[in-house]
């Protein structure tokens, strides 16, 4: 049972006068929506099931906080910490989380559809089987997330780094990947169709049958990948480097090779 009802928590933040302290207070299937959280202190505080959908988080502190199945639709969570929070099966559809730090945080099953991630700090996090559809992961920092059986249709990695990062059997259909720092990565079994990687660097990364159909991957780094049985069936590699990439088994029919440097690719 939460400690407070919506009432005494509107009560305490009309009185907070140095910044709303809810540090280690229990929250839960509270009805919080559109309230003003503005840099308050929620560390470890219990929000499991809550309803904050459209409140106002910016510059809030969530470490370690309890958001298991909450409410955050299009909450405003810019520069907000939420290190090692527990967000699986949270709601955050159209939330903005622009420089938010979400290192080690869980997010296993979480909706972020459309979500804005600019430049967020994803270290760490579990993203496994999360609907991540059209969200905006541009310059953000994802290195070694797990986003094994991520839906990232349609989403943008412009500029991300991902290094170490775990996509296996992600779908990123459609993303854009241009620029993106993708050294090690863990690809395998990905769908990556009509995908822009242009310029994007897999140095190292293991892409064991994934699927670049009509790709754009102009430019793009791939040496010393591992592309056994990989699917680049009408992909762009104009200019790709692919200098020690075990392409073995891979499908390049109707692929474009013009300028791509195969020298030592293992066939």
């Amino acid at each position: 049972m939460s400690d407070f009802t919506r009432a005494g928590v509107i009560n305490l933040i009309a009185m907070a006068q140095h910044g709303l302290n809810l540090r280690g207070v229990n929250l839960a299937d509270l009805n919080l929506n559109n309230l003003d959280f503005t840099r308050a202190n929620l560390d470890k505080s219990n929000l499991d099931g809550a309803i904050l959908a459209g409140a106002l988080l910016q510059g809030a502190r969530l470490v370690d906080a309890g958001l298991f199945a909450a409410d955050l639709t299009e909450a405003d969570l810019c520069e907000a910490n939420l290190t090692k929070a527990n967000l699986a099966e949270a709601s955050l559809c159209g939330a903005d989380l622009t420089g938010a730090v979400i290192e080690r945080a869980n997010l296993e099953g979480a909706n972020l559809e459309g979500a804005i991630l600019e430049r967020a700090d994803l270290r760490g996090a579990n993203l496994t089987q999360a609907n991540m559809t059209r969200a905006n992961l541009s310059g953000a920092y994802l290195f070694r997330a797990d986003l094994s059986k991520v839906d990232l249709r349609g989403a943008s990695f412009s500029g991300a780094i991902l290094k170490g990062a775990i996509l296996h059997a992600a779908n990123l259909s459609n993303v854009d990947l241009s620029n993106a720092d993708l050294t090690n990565v863990d690809l395998r079994g990905a769908n990556l169709t009509g995908a822009n990687l242009t310029g994007a660097n897999l140095n190292g990364a293991y892409l064991f049958r994934a699927d670049f159909s009509n790709a754009d991957l102009s430019n793009t780094n791939f040496s010393d990948s591992i592309l056994r049985g990989a699917i680049l069936h009408s992909a762009n590699l104009a200019g790709a480097n692919l200098t020690n990439a075990d392409i073995t088994n891979a499908d390049l029919t109707n692929a474009e090779l013009i300028g791509a440097n195969m020298s030592d690719v293992v066939k």
